[in-house]
Order: structure tokens, then sequence, then C-alpha cells
């Protein structure tokens, strides 16, 4: 008795932990106590698990049982973020949103302190490698007993069929007890058909499929580390039934979760050639014993022709019976058919472009008196056509599953993270099921609540790095690997599945992380966590990474803006363009300016995005981040330092100055030119570091995109000799450095000419030069340029000021100019000595340079008769050194470190603060904007049906600007198009509603003419 008394004592923790792993996975979800306001109930493992951590915490108190030196901190650090987000939830955001529960919150945030407290217990029973050859023991026994009962429920209908007088007698089936709808959660038990998802004993399928995501790599590792052929056959087995569970599972998204964990662990175990073995057995299993799986997988994209409206949304499927039977991509009097609800898709490349036909051929779903009654103040009607002509489309359709997240649960968590992006909205406060656990801990506990999560494991996988060359048993080793490469996977599945939710795969997951950090602790005490956590944190990967997360949470809530002014123009060109015009645009300019590289793109993107503003809007986002790093990494090679990178990146892409570039789609060939200008002038930089052949022509070829991007490229030559003056120095007179100038001296020179082979529409209005004015227009425009890019609109009265007074004042202020010229010149004459040292003097060499850069930059815009933000956009590159310069030679001044972490803390707090409320004041004036259009569209589509030829449209003074956006200084005709999609509907512009009276109900032909103005809201209406 004693010895058994003993044996309880020192092992009860132990026996603990393992009958949570069996009980935890085998257990069914079976309802306990029920929690109002929820389908989610308390269950019997969580009395188990309280009742095993109720002993650990005995036990805790006797210092029987340690906490895990050091790195047990960040455990309460999440723990704490969460209980501040949950405070902040109940008092502030809570009781503002609809069906929020307090008593609800306040028992997810309970949930994950269970969760978590498990890995405290599990490394508090390791305390030799017996312990861990046990746990391997116990986790094989578990995932058998589970994949024996999913193999009962796959195949018990199969079984029926065989010996139908038994089961006539004994009619039970392995019933399946899921969670996935409030009625299912009380306990029902299912018996699932053929087929059907398995689930075994878990909740769900994703659940099970979670899981064995988490410990197949395991088993494999453990297998291939075994000696004993035993084992080895017993452990193949487990491993083989295991993988197929999963496939029962018919989860695509964790079957390459298990293929990517599969391959991290045989890398790390060294056995990489395995991975291909392993590869086609999976997918052999695959198809043999999952057709479905098979299926959905085949499923998840597919071809299809659709119908769409004017504006290319879907209304419905094309019949497969009539598809490729249509001319002309036009449908005449074809019935559609409703798509798989839920389903969205991609657009392809039409190989011709729809056509107006003149007969409404298919009916809306809406009459138009039932649109009439829908909301249109806050511009929410979509400008989709009532009735109006129809096109047939091919895309490529994409799963409801992929839908649903795109389209209402992602969007939601990113809404609660913007409430606060700091502490988030709190627990509870979204959908049960986001599908996205990254999206699900940002939504609840905002970034400091990601960052508190994730730093759990990275100072476990820290701690594994250092003490994994002491660990010499095989099996702890194996069992370390294995679980590594579990949780890589896992972490992919993380990005559609809420995993790290699921209560048997989240209570497996820090139990089995315990027991690995309890292994660790047995062969290594002391860990070094400064010098490595600082050096990965400001590795360049995590810096491109935060400088990507501030772009996104700082213009992400511009997506949605609608489109506005030379927006509809582009869109009309790219929907009445067709796959063979493409290569017509580099030959011919069709009356705009040279942007054949533009057009292209935008074509590409409306077949993508047909006339939804989101991805555009994400698109221009990329490219502005991809300009950003393009600055990091210039900054980079001028200065060396992380900091600067940073800090010079973050300037550009937060500069007031970028709003236009940001949030309108029409800029996109300024964006376009500057990022290949960028890029260029880095792979330049390379070639003459170097001297790689690849580096120079890549390079060339840059400068070839930007030209065909747009006309502001013709800065590309000066651009490339003030690097070489300044940064690769190179003497430009030398006979090597003048051959490489040669390319792009022919293109520059070859640009003019091509503009007029190509009839691009030459320059007039504010695209051309006042030669009177010029030196005033010059000084004047850089002046104001300048004050734009450090404080953004606010600087433009003091700009106007400038301007008119130059104006009027020209004669005395040229003549000011020329004679301070002369004095600076008779100044360096007198000082010719330190005309040299001038480049001795670093600081002054990077202050000319940045000046040279933004003004060589803007030297296609400066003799203009005004400036504009979106001229700026590459010049702010320069801006951004020059502020680090500044930066660079205040922090040479203060000689404390401290002082100095102080000083930059304080100027990007300030310069940050201002950035961003400037972008925010900017953002809401480009959203008005956009409101403004989208409510002008959908009041014609509403009212109007279209069915007037050669009728006209008379606008009585359109909205030009809403504070510095455009709203339609041109593009209404395009955007009345785009209802209609009649060339004969005339729109035409009146200064006047007296004018308007004027205007004819009628015309001689019979064709009607309507008049409309808008309010002091811009707000349209008609004038009867």
């Amino acid at each position: 008795m004693v010895k058994l008394w003993n044996f309880f004592k020192n092992n009860l923790l132990k026996i603990g932990i393992s009958f949570l792993l069996v009980f935890i996975a085998w257990y069914p979800k079976l309802p306990s106590v029920h929690i109002a306001h929820t389908w989610v109930y308390i269950r019997l493992e969580d009395f188990s698990i309280l009742l095993v951590v109720g002993i650990w915490f005995l036990q805790f108190i006797l210092r029987r049982v340690k906490l895990p030196p050091k790195i047990w901190l960040t455990v309460p650090f999440y723990w704490g973020i969460g209980l501040i987000s949950l405070v902040l939830s109940l008092i502030f955001i809570g009781p503002h949103l609809a069906n929020f529960f307090p008593s609800v919150a306040a028992l997810y945030y309970v949930r994950h302190i269970e969760y978590l407290i498990l890995f405290f217990v599990a490394f508090s029973t390791i305390k030799s490698t017996k312990d861990v050859r046990d746990y391997v023991i116990i986790l094989l026994v578990t995932v058998f007993g589970f994949s024996l009962y999913a193999f009962g429920q796959r195949f018990y209908l199969d079984a029926w069929v065989a010996f139908p007088h038994f089961f006539e007698k004994y009619p039970y089936c392995f019933p399946s007890f899921q969670t996935g709808n409030e009625e299912f959660a009380k306990g029902i038990p299912l018996c699932l058909p053929k087929d059907a998802r398995i689930t075994s004993t878990f909740a769900g399928h994703y659940d099970l499929a979670g899981y064995l995501v988490l410990v197949i790599p395991i088993l494999v590792a453990v297998l291939l580390f075994v000696k004993k052929r035993l084992y080895q056959i017993l452990g193949f087995i487990v491993t083989l039934i295991s993988i197929m569970v999963l496939i029962f599972t018919a989860s695509r998204i964790s079957f390459v979760a298990y293929l990517l964990g599969l391959t991290a662990t045989l890398v790390l175990i060294k056995r990489k050639k395995l991975i291909i073995p392993f590869y086609i057995l999976s997918i052999v299993l695959l198809l043999i014993f999952s057709g479905s799986t098979a299926k959905r997988f085949m499923e998840t994209f597919r071809f299809m022709s659709v119908v769409t409206n004017n504006q290319g949304q879907v209304v419905g499927q094309l019949p497969s019976s009539l598809q490729g039977k249509i001319s002309n991509n036009i449908i005449e009097n074809v019935p559609t058919q409703n798509l798989p609800e839920g389903s969205g898709y991609f657009g392809l490349p039409q190989l011709s472009a729809p056509q107006k036909t003149n007969q409404a051929l298919v009916q809306s779903a809406l009459s138009i008196e039932q649109a009439r009654k829908l909301k249109l103040e806050n511009g929410g009607v979509e400008i989709s056509t009532v009735s109006g002509s129809f096109l047939v489309k091919k895309v490529l359709v994409y799963d409801i599953s992929f839908t649903t997240r795109f389209q209402a649960e992602w969007p939601n968590a990113w809404n609660a993270f913007l409430r606060d992006p700091l502490f988030g909205s709190g627990f509870a406060t979204i959908t049960l099921a986001v599908d996205n656990n990254y999206l699900r801990i940002l939504g609840e506990t905002g970034l400091l609540g990601m960052v508190s999560f994730l730093s759990i494991f990275f100072v476990l996988a820290l701690i594994l790095k250092q003490a994994l060359p002491a660990i010499k048993d095989k099996m702890s080793r194996a069992y370390l690997l294995g679980i590594t490469g579990g949780l890589i996977g896992l972490f992919f599945n993380a990005v559609l599945i809420d995993i790290f939710e699921s209560s048997k795969v989240a209570e497996t997951l820090w139990i089995l992380l315990g027991i690995g950090a309890g292994v660790i602790f047995l062969y290594k005490k002391d860990f070094d966590f400064k010098k490595p956590i600082l050096k990965i944190l400001t590795s360049h990967p995590f810096v491109i990474f935060y400088l990507l997360f501030i772009s996104l949470a700082v213009f992400l809530k511009s997506v949605g803006n609608f489109f506005v002014a030379d927006d509809f123009t582009w869109l009309k060109w790219a929907a009445t363009t067709n796959l063979s015009d493409l290569p017509k645009f580099f030959i011919n300019s069709q009356g705009f300016f040279y942007r054949p590289l533009d057009k292209v793109l935008m074509f590409f993107l409306y077949t993508l995005f047909s006339f939804a503003p989101q991805g555009y809007h994400l698109s221009m986002l990329l490219v502005h981040f991809l300009i950003g790093l393009g600055v990091y990494i210039i900054v980079q090679k001028l200065f060396g330092k992380k900091l600067f990178s940073f800090l010079g990146a973050l300037i550009f892409l937060l500069l007031p100055s970028q709003a236009e570039n940001v949030f309108w789609i029409s800029t996109m060939s300024i964006n376009i030119s500057a990022l290949f200008i960028i890029y260029m002038l880095i792979f330049w930089m390379n070639f003459r570091n170097k001297g790689s052949i690849i580096n120079y022509i890549t390079a060339l070829v840059l400068a070839v995109l930007a030209f065909s991007a747009y006309e502001g490229a013709i800065v590309v030559l000066p651009l490339v000799i003030l690097f070489d003056l300044f940064i690769s120095k190179v003497k430009i007179y030398k006979l090597n450095a003048v051959l490489s100038y040669l390319p792009l001296a022919a293109l520059t020179v070859a640009y003019p000419f091509i503009r007029i082979a190509t009839q691009s529409l030459p320059p007039s209005g504010d695209y051309s030069y006042n030669l009177p004015h010029l030196i005033p227009n010059v000084v004047g425009n850089f002046i104001g340029y300048l004050g734009l890019m450090l404080v953004g609109e606010p600087s433009l009265p003091w700009y106007n000021f400038m301007r008119d007074t130059l104006k009027t004042e020209t004669l005395y202020i040229a003549v000011a100019l020329i004679t301070i010229l002369i004095l600076v010149c008779l100044a360096l004459f007198v000082y010719r000595n330190k005309l040299k040292g001038l480049f001795k003097n670093e600081t002054a060499k990077w202050i000319l340079f940045a000046l040279l850069f933004s003004f060589v930059s803007l030297i296609p815009f400066l003799g203009l008769g005004n400036i504009t933000e979106r001229y700026s956009y590459l010049a702010s590159v320069g801006f951004a050194i020059l502020a680090i310069i500044v930066l660079s030679k205040i922090l040479a001044f203060i000689k404390n470190n401290n002082y100095k972490l102080i000083f930059v803390a304080i100027i990007v707090f300030a310069v940050g603060g201002w950035y961003l409320y400037q972008n925010n004041l900017e953002n809401a004036n480009w959203s008005e904007a956009g409101r403004v259009t989208n409510r002008t569209l959908a009041y014609l589509r509403l009212y109007h049906d279209g069915n007037h030829p050669n009728s006209g449209f008379y606008f009585v003074n359109p909205p030009i600007k809403y504070g510095q956006a455009w709203i339609f200084p041109v593009g209404l005709p395009d955007g009345v198009w785009f209802i209609y999609r009649d060339p004969s509907i005339s729109v035409n512009q009146l200064n006047s509603l007296v004018d308007g009276k004027a205007v004819p109900a009628k015309n001689a032909d019979g064709s009607a003419n309507f008049v409309f103005a808008f309010d002091q809201n811009r707000n349209i209406y008609e004038l009867k």
C-alpha cells in the first residue's frame, strides 16, 4: 500500500494529464451546463480540467511543482491584455453592440485561461525522458481509439449492407455529436450518411482535421526514430489510419496544412528523401478513399459562364446547354439560373468586348417599384441594374466557403479590430466563427493581443533552438521536432479556420507544448533571451512586416471608397476592350496620353474585379507599400541603419501629400511609373557596386516599363546620373559611364517621337507650360511641393498666397533672384576651395542629394501653372531621405542614448500623429466624394430604366471637388455609360438652373431629355 500510495503521490499530475489527453479526444461534445445567450455549454471535460488544475494549484502552493523559469511570463502577459480588452469592451464598446452579453464575454475570457493553464500543469509532470515515452504511447492509443470510431462512422452503412440481419436486430450507428448550430449543440446524436464529412468524437470535421494536423507529424517523427520492428509496425499503422481519417474529414485547408507540417518535420529530422513518398501515399489515399474530398479540391475554383449586368455584377449562371451558343456575348432571350448560393468569382480575359443590346432581356429579382423603396441616404444601393442589357462573361468561380470569408466574416472581424486597434473590441463581440484565427485575435484583443499571443510561441521556439544541440535522447528529439512541424501546420490551418479556439485542439495543443517545454528544461536551464529577441524583432523581415501592418492599419479603411472622376473613364476603356486590343495600346494612344502599360493593367484589374472598387484600392495599396519597401532598401544602402531605413519608408508611406495617390485609382499611372523608377535605381546601384550585367539589364527593362506607364518617367536619366554622382561616385565623363547611359539616353530622346507616332494627347491647359512665367512657376511650385510634402493640405493657402505675390511682383522677384544667384556665384568663386569641401561634408552632400532628387523628380511639373498632390509622389522619396538626414544630425548632437530614444519617440508620435490626422481627413474627403458618385449613379439606375435611345441627360453644375478629393471634374458621361451602356445617350453639363429649364422635354425625333441638379449636400435630384 505504501508503494502504491507513493506512486499516486508522485504521479498524480501525470495520471491527470494522461487522462485528459485521452478523455478530451474521446469524449463527445455532450452538454452539461447551459450558458444563457449562446449555445456554448460547460461540458464534462471542463470539470475534468478544473479538477486536474486544482490538484496542480494545490501542489504549487505547497511548492511541490514550479513554473518554467522566465518563459512563464508570456502567458500572464496574454491574459493581462485579454483582461484589459474585456474590461474596455464591457465599459465602452459592448453596450453599443447588438447581441452583446457581458456574461458570455467573461466566459470566453475564462476559456482562454482554461486552455493555457494546461501548459503549466503538463510542464510540471516531466521529470525524465521516460515521461516523454509514456506520453507518446498515450497519444498513439488516443489517436488509434478515435480513428477506429471514425472508421465506424465512415463504413457502418457498408456494414449494414453486408450484414443486414445483424443491423436489423441492432439498428445502431456510431453517432456524431456536433455543435454547428443551436439544436445540434444540445447533444443530438446524428447518424452520418455515406460520404459525409467524418467527425469521430469531435464537434465537427474541422476540429478533427486540425487535431490530426497537429499530431500526425509527431507520430511520423517518432516512427522514424524508434528501432524496434514491432513499434515501427504499430506506429506506421496508427499513422496510416490517422492520415485516412484526415482525408475522411474532407477538409481541404487541413489536408494542405498537414502536408506542410509533415514537410517541415521531415526537413527538421533530416529525412527529406521521404517527403515525396509521403506525398504520394497521401494523395493516393485521398483518391481511393475520398472521392468527395478530391471533388471539393477540384471545385474550389472552376470555370463557368455567368450573366452580368452593365457594371459586371453577376446576376445568374448561363445554363450549360446554352454555353458557347451566344454571339457577341449578348444574351438574346436566354433564361438564367442561379449560381450556387454564396459563390464568388474572379473574372477572366474576354476574347471580345460586350456590346449594348437595346432590349431588356433578363428580368431582375427586384421590380423598379421595389427598388425605389431602397434607402439611398448613405449610398447603400448597389449600382446593379433593375432592367437593361445583360452580358455573358467567362469567370473563375470560387465556392461558398471562400465567399463567406471574403464578404462577411473577415470584414466583420476587421471592423471589430478598427474599433480599437490596440485592444480590439473584446471577447464575444464578433461572430461565432471568423474562419481566420489571426483576424479573430485582432478583432477581439487587438494588436497587443496578437503580439502577446504570438510571443508565447516565439519564446518557445527560441528556447528550443538554444536547447536542441544538447538534447541527445532520440525520442525526446523526435517529439520536439514533430510538434514543431505540427505547430507549423496548425499555424497555416489557422488562416482559414479558428483552430486555436477549438477546445479539443487548443487543450491538447497546450498540453503537448507543456510536455515539450518540460523536455527542453531537462537538458538546459539557462537561456539568453534579450539578444536573440532583439535581433529577430529588428531583422529586415520583421521591419518590413511592421511597415506592411502600419500601411494596412492606416489605409485599409479606404478600400470601400467608390469610384470617382477619371476612374469611370479608365473603367470604360477596360470594359470595351478585348484581349486582342492590348497590343494596339502600344502603337496607338487613342487620343490619350501614351500610357499603354496602365491600360493593360486596368484591363486585367477590370477582368478580376469588374465594378467593385475594393480590388482596385487593394492593388493601389500594394503598389504604395512596394514603393515604400523600395525606399527602405535605398535608405538602407545609403546609411546602413535599419532605424533610419524604417523611418524613411514610414515617412514616405504616411506623407499627407500621398492622399491622391493612395485614395484615387486614376493615379495608377504615376504610382506604377514611380514603382519601376525606384526599383530601377536600386538595380542600377547594384550594377555599379557589383558590375553585374543582369542588374544592368533589369534596370533598363524597368526604365522601359516606367516610360510605358507615365510620361513623368522622362526624369529617369537625370536620376541615374544623380545617383552615380552622389552614391556610386562614378566619373560620369569616363567612356564606360557614358556608354552605360546610351540606352537610357536613346530611350529619352525617342520617347517624344513615340508619343507623336502614337498620336498621344499633346500638352494643353493645366498640362502645358507658360514660358514668360516659367521662372516664378519653377521657384514657387518647388517651394509649394516641399510645403505639401511637409504638412499636407494645410500648406496650400500659403502656397496660393505666394503664387499671387509672384504673379503681381514677377519683375522684382526675378531681379531679386538673379541678384541672389550672382552673389552666390561670387561667394563660391571667392571660397572656391569650399566648393570642393562641399562633397567632403557628408551632411551637406546628402542634403544636396535629397533636394536634387526631389527637384529632378518634379522637373516635368514645376513649370505648370499650379501644383497638385499626385505630382509630388516620386519627389517625396527625396523628401523622406531629407527628413532622415535632418533626424540623423540631431541625434548626432545628443550624446546620451536614452535621450536619443526619447527624442525619436517624441518625433515619431508627433509627426506620425499629424500625418495620421491628415490622412484620416483626406480619406474622409475621398469617402464622401465616392458617396456622391455612388448615389448619383444609383439614382439614375433606379429612376430611369435606360430605354431612352437618343435621349439627353443634362446635369446642372455637377460637384467637382470635396476638399481635395475629386468628384466629377470628368468621368460623368462614362459613369452614365456604365449604367445604361447606350452610346446614343448624350451627357451634357449646364452652368445654371435657368439653362436647365430651357431644355425641351422632347427632341424633334421624339426622344426624351432629362435634367438633373444637385442640392447643397451634393445629392442629385431631377428637375421636372
